[in-house]
Parts: C-alpha cells; sequence; structure tokens
C-alpha cells in the first residue's frame, strides 16, 4: 500500500495499518471466502487514490473439525510480542513466513493442538 489505511474504514479511532504489517484473519464457517474478500476490498482502501491495496498470502480450506477461533488464539499467544496492538491481529511484517507455517504446522501436525468444534462441551443425554 502506498499509504497507511485504517483498519476500520471512516472510523478515525481505529488502528493505522500499513505495509509493514500482516493480518491473520479468518472465516467463519459457512460464510465464503470470497464474501469476505469483497468486505477487505471495501475496508482496505487507500485514503488518497481510493483503490484497494491487500493481498492474500495463505488460504486455508478447514474441516468442520478445525477451530478457526483457536487457530487464531494459538497464533495471537505465540506471537503476542510481535503484535501490533494487543486488540488487533495484526503482526509484523517480519513474521509473515513463521506465522505462515505455524499455521501449517497447527493444521497438519498438532491437530490436538486445535480443540475440535465437536468436542467442545460434553453432552447431559449421558448422564
Amino acid at each position: 500500500m502506498k499509504t497507511p489505511m485504517l483498519s476500520r474504514r471512516y472510523v478515525s479511532t481505529s488502528l493505522k495499518i500499513s505495509s509493514d504489517m500482516i493480518k491473520v484473519g479468518k472465516v467463519q464457517h459457512p460464510r465464503p471466502f470470497e464474501e469476505r474478500m469483497k468486505d477487505y476490498r471495501g475496508t482496505y482502501k487507500c485514503s488518497t487514490c481510493n483503490k484497494s491495496h491487500f493481498s492474500v498470502v495463505g488460504y486455508w480450506e478447514l474441516t468442520e473439525d478445525q477451530d478457526p477461533n483457536m487457530i487464531e488464539k494459538i497464533i495471537g499467544q505465540e506471537f503476542s510480542d510481535q503484535k501490533i496492538s494487543s486488540r488487533y491481529e495484526y503482526y509484523n511484517r517480519s513474521m509473515k513466513t513463521k506465522i505462515l507455517n505455524r499455521i501449517d504446522q497447527l493444521l497438519t501436525t498438532e491437530q490436538k493442538t486445535v480443540t475440535p468444534k465437536t468436542n467442545q462441551s460434553p453432552s447431559n443425554e449421558d448422564c
């Protein structure tokens, strides 16, 4: 991006983001990825030229057993010292490769770390 942009367009108090940052976002099931991209195109527009200046560097299809909230939480905890602000999911761009690798690892070799949605709470029917 040529100039910093607001993380929430037209909200002057929102975080100013720049090309020195990456965002780790998620799409909640069953919302389509393409629909979320439309949101991003509307949000991340340059205040100078009114064009979108963002790119998607990674995209994963999750199974129903993989919880995107838990993955986001683990990334937030493990890379907390690289967060731009504790309230947001923006990180220093220098961590891009490490964060992408960690997401891959969580989704392949460490699925036990990611709490499956199907096991969130025990059922009372068996009592």
